[in-house]
């Protein structure tokens, strides 16, 4: 007779509203392996692992929007008229967020601040999705 056991793994802090749990079975024989000593590392499988790692970081990226930000605060696209290398896009992008960090600091508000740079797709040029804090009118950030 096998036994399986069931493990849960929760993405949370001390003070939060959003909470992510994971609920995984696994048998004995997995829970035995886990316990042993690392054997000569073999080729791992690159797309599974990619896949692994994207799918935890897209669960932390939520974790901390939902955890940091309301329905008071922004989100905007940002997309570049040209064509752009990646380094020039996130050179402009970072003169861009000293230019909103100074507008916040003037307005005396704090600027809380998640992103996502998209340049996948062939037919898109390169942009930015930002999810930035409240505590400065919408128009001033409109026109940095």
């Amino acid at each position: 007779m096998k036994h399986t056991f069931v493990r849960k793994k929760s993405l949370e802090r001390y003070n939060c509203n959003y909470k992510e749990v994971d609920w995984f079975e696994y048998s004995e024989e997995e829970q035995q392996a886990v316990r042993q000593t690392r054997k000569i590392k073999a080729r791992a499988s690159p797309p599974k692992i990619k896949k692994l790692n994207d799918e935890r970081s897209r669960k932390y990226f939520r974790w901390l929007l939902q955890n940091n930000f309301t329905s008071s605060d922004y989100h905007i696209t940002l997309t570049f008229k040209r064509e752009l290398t990646r380094e020039q896009a996130q050179k402009d992008f970072a003169n861009y967020i000293k230019r909103i960090r100074r507008l916040y600091d003037k307005a005396g508000a704090e600027l809380k601040y998640l992103y996502v740079c998209e340049d996948r797709k062939s037919n898109v040029r390169l942009h930015y999705h930002i999810v930035m804090s409240g505590g400065v009118p919408r128009d001033d950030i409109e026109r940095k």
